[in-house]
Protein backbone atom coordinates (compact mmCIF):
# COMPACT_ATOMS: atom_id res chain seq x y z
CA UNK A 1 0.00 0.00 0.00
CA UNK A 2 1.07 3.62 -0.99
CA UNK A 3 1.61 5.27 2.34
CA UNK A 4 2.68 9.18 1.38
CA UNK A 5 1.95 11.98 3.91
CA UNK A 6 2.71 15.60 4.12
CA UNK A 7 5.48 16.62 6.34
CA UNK A 8 4.56 16.70 10.14
CA UNK A 9 0.72 14.77 9.71
CA UNK A 10 0.41 11.00 10.68
CA UNK A 11 -1.82 8.46 10.19
CA UNK A 12 -3.37 9.35 13.09
CA UNK A 13 -4.07 12.70 11.78
CA UNK A 14 -7.98 14.02 12.88
CA UNK A 15 -8.24 15.15 8.94
CA UNK A 16 -7.53 11.60 8.01
CA UNK A 17 -9.85 10.41 10.70
CA UNK A 18 -12.72 12.21 9.69
CA UNK A 19 -12.12 11.36 5.82
CA UNK A 20 -12.03 7.91 6.70
CA UNK A 21 -15.30 8.11 8.71
CA UNK A 22 -17.03 9.67 6.08
CA UNK A 23 -16.16 7.54 3.54
CA UNK A 24 -16.80 4.46 5.63
CA UNK A 25 -20.33 6.11 5.79
CA UNK A 26 -20.60 6.68 2.35
CA UNK A 27 -20.17 3.17 1.85
CA UNK A 28 -22.21 1.62 4.80
CA UNK A 29 -25.18 3.84 3.38
CA UNK A 30 -24.36 2.32 -0.08
CA UNK A 31 -23.78 -1.21 1.02
CA UNK A 32 -27.49 -0.68 3.11
CA UNK A 33 -29.28 1.22 -0.18
CA UNK A 34 -27.94 -0.63 -2.91
CA UNK A 35 -28.44 -4.54 -0.98
CA UNK A 36 -24.50 -5.33 -1.94
CA UNK A 37 -24.27 -7.46 1.26
CA UNK A 38 -20.45 -5.95 1.99
CA UNK A 39 -19.16 -7.23 5.02
CA UNK A 40 -18.16 -4.90 8.08
CA UNK A 41 -14.25 -5.77 7.57
CA UNK A 42 -14.75 -5.59 3.27
CA UNK A 43 -16.09 -2.17 4.17
CA UNK A 44 -13.57 -0.82 6.65
CA UNK A 45 -10.41 -1.83 4.05
CA UNK A 46 -12.09 0.07 1.50
CA UNK A 47 -12.46 2.69 3.17
CA UNK A 48 -8.82 2.64 4.39
CA UNK A 49 -8.16 2.41 0.52
CA UNK A 50 -9.95 5.08 -0.23
CA UNK A 51 -8.52 7.37 2.10
CA UNK A 52 -4.72 6.42 1.18
CA UNK A 53 -5.28 7.57 -2.03
CA UNK A 54 -7.09 10.22 -1.62
CA UNK A 55 -4.65 11.64 0.78
CA UNK A 56 -1.88 10.69 -1.58
CA UNK A 57 -3.51 12.97 -4.37
CA UNK A 58 -5.23 15.74 -2.57
CA UNK A 59 -4.30 17.98 0.04
CA UNK A 60 -7.42 17.21 2.49
CA UNK A 61 -8.72 19.16 5.89
CA UNK A 62 -11.76 19.42 7.65
CA UNK A 63 -13.45 22.34 6.42
CA UNK A 64 -18.03 21.89 6.65
CA UNK A 65 -19.06 24.13 4.53
CA UNK A 66 -22.44 23.66 6.20
CA UNK A 67 -21.24 25.03 9.41
CA UNK A 68 -20.86 28.80 10.24
CA UNK A 69 -17.33 29.70 11.45
CA UNK A 70 -16.76 30.02 15.12
CA UNK A 71 -19.84 27.05 15.46
CA UNK A 72 -19.63 23.46 16.21
CA UNK A 73 -20.37 20.35 13.98
CA UNK A 74 -23.10 18.59 15.95
CA UNK A 75 -24.32 15.22 15.59
CA UNK A 76 -26.59 12.34 16.89
CA UNK A 77 -25.04 8.55 16.51
CA UNK A 78 -26.74 5.93 18.65
CA UNK A 79 -28.79 7.93 20.74
CA UNK A 80 -25.75 10.41 22.10
CA UNK A 81 -24.69 13.91 20.69
CA UNK A 82 -21.33 14.91 20.08
CA UNK A 83 -19.83 17.92 18.26
CA UNK A 84 -16.67 19.06 16.72
CA UNK A 85 -14.70 21.99 17.18
CA UNK A 86 -14.04 22.99 13.38
CA UNK A 87 -10.71 24.89 14.58
CA UNK A 88 -8.88 22.32 16.23
CA UNK A 89 -11.06 18.87 15.64
CA UNK A 90 -11.00 18.42 19.38
CA UNK A 91 -14.49 16.04 19.87
CA UNK A 92 -16.79 16.12 23.08
CA UNK A 93 -17.43 13.36 24.56
CA UNK A 94 -20.82 12.08 24.52
CA UNK A 95 -23.46 13.71 25.57
CA UNK A 96 -27.32 13.55 26.18
CA UNK A 97 -28.36 16.79 23.76
CA UNK A 98 -27.25 19.00 21.76
CA UNK A 99 -28.16 21.78 24.61
CA UNK A 100 -25.69 20.03 26.22
CA UNK A 101 -22.73 19.96 22.91
CA UNK A 102 -23.41 23.35 22.51
CA UNK A 103 -22.38 24.02 25.96
CA UNK A 104 -19.34 21.95 25.67
CA UNK A 105 -17.96 24.01 22.63
CA UNK A 106 -18.62 27.29 24.63
CA UNK A 107 -16.38 25.65 27.49
CA UNK A 108 -13.96 24.50 25.17
CA UNK A 109 -14.03 27.90 23.04
CA UNK A 110 -12.00 29.79 25.64
CA UNK A 111 -8.96 27.79 25.10
CA UNK A 112 -9.03 29.73 21.51
CA UNK A 113 -9.84 32.61 22.50
CA UNK A 114 -6.42 32.45 24.81
CA UNK A 115 -4.06 30.94 21.92
CA UNK A 116 -5.69 33.31 19.69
Amino acid sequence: MIRVLREGEGWDSPHLELLQSNILEQLDAENALRDLGLEAQAMESLAWALTANIQYAFDVRWSPKWVPKGSPHIWTQRGETFALCNDCLAESPALGSAKQARSWFASHRTIHEHTE
